[in-house]
């Protein structure tokens, strides 16, 4: 079946939209342990100007989206988005909708005169890589590196030396 995709950069008051956008990405993304926000932080969300969340929509039903963020520069205007996520429902995989919603955010960065997006796929993810692909972006040798956990690691304390700060790890009492 073929379907016609609406694509929509969320404004302030879409949480509804926003709300089934993060329940596709628990789902395919396997983002299970993750909570749905409140309303009130639905609405912050959608009121900062660094972030997107670009659905593409069946109707009134949010079918795929994703969330970029634009990445600030220490030389003057923001540049770059990165799109941190990116999903579809199973049922409208490879019918466009991925498609879609990666066109409106290139639309949005030459409307604004942003000069690059940036996003990752995991070299076991043909389909992402074939879909970044066939909207043109290039890929680019180098290794990815995640530092996950950082939560457990043990806990660092700012002391204060000179006039200049520095972390120095907690020792734990052995009992």
């Amino acid at each position: 079946m073929k379907y016609r995709f609406i694509g929509d950069i969320l404004g302030r008051h879409q949480t509804d939209f926003l709300r089934q956008l993060l329940t596709i990405y628990k789902s395919v993304l396997k983002y299970n342990k993750s909570v749905i926000p409140s309303d009130t932080d639905l609405r912050s969300l959608l009121r900062k100007k660094d972030i997107r969340f670009i659905v593409a929509l069946d109707g009134n039903t949010v079918v795929g989206g994703l969330t970029a963020h634009l990445l600030p520069s220490v030389f003057g205007d923001p540049r770059t988005f990165y799109i941190q996520d990116i999903a579809v429902k199973k049922k409208y995989q490879r019918q466009g909708a991925g498609a879609h919603v990666i066109q409106t955010l290139i639309y949005e960065c030459r409307a604004f005169r942003h000069e690059s997006i940036f996003v990752q796929a995991d070299l076991s993810n043909k389909a992402a890589i074939q879909l970044f692909k066939a909207k043109g972006a290039t890929p680019t040798a180098g290794f990815h590196f995640t530092y996950e956990n950082v939560i457990k690691v043990p806990k660092y304390k700012v002391v204060k030396r000179g006039g200049e700060l520095f972390y120095t790890e907690v020792k734990r009492k052995k009992r």
